[in-house]
């Protein structure tokens, strides 16, 4: 979710609410509040289902903005509709592809602006294998790890354990045959 505390922002920085650049760790399947620059604030990202993205799992979240009258470019008031689907590699909350269709009239509904966006082959690609990695990374991080900890740490307990006790015994025998 977007910071705004003056810590982390320079100043004059327009505050945000909601999601910016990537989705929560472990992205759950519901709505998320999506910042929306054209409007200043947070809209829903709904999810809408599951998909796969170049042999990756994903989520898929849509934002549908009806048109709404909004700044459509500086001093100029008019009416602003959206559609946008993002996919999520879910363990990591990284975008791997997003689509976009996005309409920008003067209040008249003259058309100001017309765009039809979508990551590129090679930008989904890279997205996929970065997510990947991460995702293993994690994986490891907080399954492995923790699990490899665990049967090590009760290893050198039951060995440490198994010394001290035998300590013990030779020490008695030592001490009983002298």
């Amino acid at each position: 979710m977007a910071v705004n505390s003056p810590k982390y922002l320079p100043k004059g920085s327009v505050p945000h609410e909601g999601l910016t650049n990537k989705w929560p760790f472990n992205a759950e399947k519901k709505s998320y509040p999506f910042w929306d620059g054209v409007l200043g604030k947070a809209v829903p990202a709904t999810f809408s289902g599951t998909d796969t993205v170049d042999g990756l799992s994903t989520y898929t979240y849509d934002v549908n903005i009806p048109s709404t009258p909004a700044e459509v470019l500086q001093g100029v008031q008019g009416l602003y509709t959206q559609k946008k689907t993002i996919w999520i590699e879910p363990r990591t909350g990284a975008i791997v592809k997003q689509s976009q269709d996005e309409t920008r009239t003067q209040a008249n509904g003259d058309p100001l602006l017309t765009l039809n966006i979508v990551y590129t082959p090679q930008t989904i690609k890279s997205a996929v294998d970065d997510a990947s990695s991460k995702a293993d990374s994690l994986n490891l991080l907080t399954n492995w790890i923790p699990i490899i900890g665990l049967v090590g740490g009760l290893i050198l307990v039951i060995l440490g354990l198994a010394l001290v006790l035998g300590g013990r015994r030779r020490g008695d025998h030592v001490a009983s045959g002298s």
